[in-house]
């Protein structure tokens, strides 16, 4: 196996997803503005295989989506501040920044069980503005798992709080 590019405590830095949500264990290679591959371990702990399937254990297609995303987050995370491998990294270029979905479209090929490794590959497309479109695929060796392209967008974590409206009685 290839060494780590960036280790799980990095990733807590530059996403805001924690356990159970933080999906993205391991980056094992990255060429920045390029391509991103990382490695998402499935085990029978998850706690998406207490209700999805018990009797049969598949991690649900939705949450191996949202493993891609976040991959694809990454990539463009890192390639935004344009960070090279061997280089600190700056953690607080992107705070005010949160990547969040535009647009996926993915299909499903194999079921991803307990005890799988699961390598997530993410490659830049376009980028327009704050919007990058990635290929994506979630596989292992030959075995391909998923398939198909995310639209990812660098918006301000102020825009997603929502106005309230102070009631009165």
């Amino acid at each position: 196996m290839k060494k780590a590019v960036l280790q799980n405590y990095q990733i807590q830095k530059l996403l805001p997803h924690r356990y159970p949500f933080q999906l993205v264990d391991q980056v094992i290679e990255y060429e920045k503005g390029k391509s991103i591959i990382a490695i998402k371990a499935v085990g029978i702990g998850e706690p998406a295989f207490q209700g999805h399937f018990p009797e049969l254990p598949i991690f649900p297609g939705v949450l191996l989506t949202e493993a891609m995303g976040q991959t694809c987050g990454l990539l463009v995370q890192l390639s935004n501040q344009d960070w090279e491998q061997q280089q600190p990294i700056n953690y607080k270029i992107n705070s005010a920044k949160i990547g969040v979905f535009g647009e996926y479209k993915v299909k499903f090929f194999t079921p991803v069980v307990p005890g799988t490794l699961v390598y997530l590959h993410g490659e830049l497309d376009w980028t327009m503005g704050s919007a990058s479109c990635l290929k994506i695929k979630a596989y292992n060796g030959d075995t391909l798992f998923a398939k198909g392209t995310v639209t990812v967008a660098m918006i301000d974590k102020k825009k997603l709080i929502p106005q309230t409206e102070t009631l009165t009685t």
